[in-house]
């Protein structure tokens, strides 16, 4: 984020003739694409700058890319900053809790996924091993038949 600190008379005097030939809105790095919030702005601000940016203008720091400030004292420029600072802070704590909840969330998408990725080697194991016991124990007919009766007799009928 870019602020930029201003007094009033400061920015009238730099708009003036012959100061320089670039104009202010790009002295000031602002685009067309950037959020800007305006704190203490002249009336005029727009007529200064010579170019409408109403459309980009925000109300909260947090949403600002550009924040330009405009003061008389430094009192009243320690008390912006303390409540750009204060809402910047507010932000990041809102941020780094929706950043972890995400983190958080991942974590347990990745940990059910490789749950279920175990689960499904485990069964395919099971099966695989089944597999070969039946197949060594029934490798001659006598050891089938006596098999299949064993099944048989575990089977109830209504």
């Amino acid at each position: 984020m870019l602020i930029a600190v201003d007094n009033c008379a400061l920015l009238k005097i730099s708009t003036m003739t012959g100061y320089s030939e670039t104009p202010l809105i790009k002295k000031l790095g602002i685009k067309e694409e950037m959020k800007i919030l305006l704190m203490n702005a002249p009336k005029d601000y727009m007529k200064i700058l010579e170019y409408n940016i109403t459309k980009q203008l925000v109300n909260k720091i947090s949403d600002a890319d550009f924040a330009h400030v405009f003061v008389i004292s430094k009192e009243e420029l320690k008390k912006s900053f303390m409540k750009i600072i204060s809402e910047a802070k507010e932000q990041a704590k809102v941020e780094a809790s929706r950043i972890i909840a995400d983190a958080q969330e991942a974590i347990n998408n990745q940990k059910m996924a490789a749950l279920t990725d175990v689960k499904n080697q485990v069964g395919s194991l099971v099966l695989d091993v089944a597999e070969k016991v039946l197949r060594r124990e029934l490798n001659n007919k006598t050891a089938q038949e006596t098999f299949i009766k064993e099944l048989a007799s575990t089977v109830k009928f209504n």
